[in-house]
């Protein structure tokens, strides 16, 4: 029995931890996904529901490399496929395909054809399908299997209230992940709505990132699930987060980020302070773990104001940050932070860069030494 969770390029091994953690497996890290082997099936649930690095989680029915489209439909179309066991006479289906590189060929293109070489006498459904069966293609890479959850998973339930600058919570997760916090003191001195806050208090606290989408599951319409009982699985069980704080110095986004937190479910202080507020907010050393998108240069923001902003973030780190503490930092320029950061002694502990669909990040981890 094999398994696949899609994710972000970039953030695959952040992905295979959360899998080890949620349901004790180890997971092969390969380009945007992890391929695991679920000891049960349920298991495939559990991440749906609590997995927030995720975009998706497949029961994996097939996955191979192609050259090109018509090497793709061979292959597929030589494959035995066993689909009784997620499908009865009755049941409806349909199939998604999500593709990510360049291709000579359309996302419907797929849809299409590989439904009709599948050898099934149900009803295709694209409204209300029981079971979504979902392809997705990386480059020259291909998977296909059962969609568990049957929607996008990175897709945030409460973020309500947007900021055009927002990172995905699957990110913001990733980020938090990064700076090693583990229910002790993390700051976000630039948290527009909310978002890397609100995914470090779902962390600590263990409350079930989709809680309030449990009604949308696909499995539970799965034959292997028809006559489980889920109301024990869906129990939420939190425990002590931790102090998590957002400031972020537009009141108009301050609410909206108090608003999201209260949908999300969880306990964040938020405060209507700009990053050159934090010392007078935090006695020295009090704060473990810094993590934030900071503004970037942009028709708003030019460089100097840039430099200046990255400049006060790690002044007040210096005072504020404990001996042991990181700063995780995002930006489309990593440079500009390295060059403020070493004028207070900071070094860079890691570096990665992140793919925002095609869009791609610089994340830069930093400490003392």
């Amino acid at each position: 029995m094999k398994a696949l969770a899609i994710t972000s390029k970039g953030i695959e091994d952040i992905t295979a931890l959360e899998i080890k953690e949620l349901i004790k497996v180890e997971g092969s890290v390969k380009e945007s996904v992890v391929v695991f082997e679920p000891k049960k099936i349920l298991d495939l649930c559990t991440l749906c529901y609590k997995g927030q690095s995720v975009s998706r989680v497949l029961f994996l029915l097939e996955s191979f490399e192609f050259k090109d489209k018509k090497d793709l439909l061979k292959k597929f179309g030589s494959k035995k496929i066993d689909y009784g066991e997620w499908l009865d006479k009755s049941s409806k289906f349909m199939v998604e395909c999500r593709r990510v590189g360049k291709h000579k060929f359309s996302s419907q293109d797929v849809e299409k054809e590989i439904g009709e070489l599948m050898p099934l006498e149900n009803k295709v459904s694209l409204d209300k399908p029981d079971v979504v069966f979902y392809a997705y293609i990386f480059e020259n890479s291909f998977y296909f299997g059962v969609d568990f959850a049957g929607f996008d998973l990175s897709k945030r339930q409460y973020k309500v209230f947007n900021h055009p600058n927002d990172i995905k919570g699957t990110i913001a997760y990733a980020l938090v992940r990064l700076s090693g916090f583990n229910k002790d003191v993390l700051l976000d001195p630039f948290c527009k709505t909310g978002v890397i806050p609100i995914e470090a208090a779902l962390f600590a606290s263990g409350f079930p990132v989709n809680y309030f989408n449990k009604e949308r599951f696909r499995f539970l319409k799965l034959k292997p699930f028809l006559k489980t009982d889920f109301k024990k699985f869906f129990e939420k069980k939190v425990r002590k987060s931790g102090k998590i704080f957002g400031y972020e110095g537009v009141p108009f986004h301050i609410v909206s980020a108090k608003k999201n937190a209260k949908i999300a479910g969880v306990d964040v202080e938020f405060s209507n302070a700009g990053v050159e507020w934090i010392d007078t907010h935090f006695k020295k050393g009090e704060v473990n773990r810094i993590v934030c998108y900071p503004p970037v240069i942009s028709d708003k923001w030019n460089k100097k104001e840039i430099l200046k902003l990255y400049q006060e973030l790690f002044y007040q780190a210096n005072y504020c940050l404990a001996k042991e503490g990181r700063i995780v930092v995002v930006s489309n320029d990593v440079g500009l932070l390295k060059e403020k950061a070493e004028r207070y002694k900071f070094k860079v502990i890691s570096e990665r860069k992140i793919w925002l669909g095609k869009l791609e990040i610089g994340v830069a981890v930093f400490g003392r030494g």
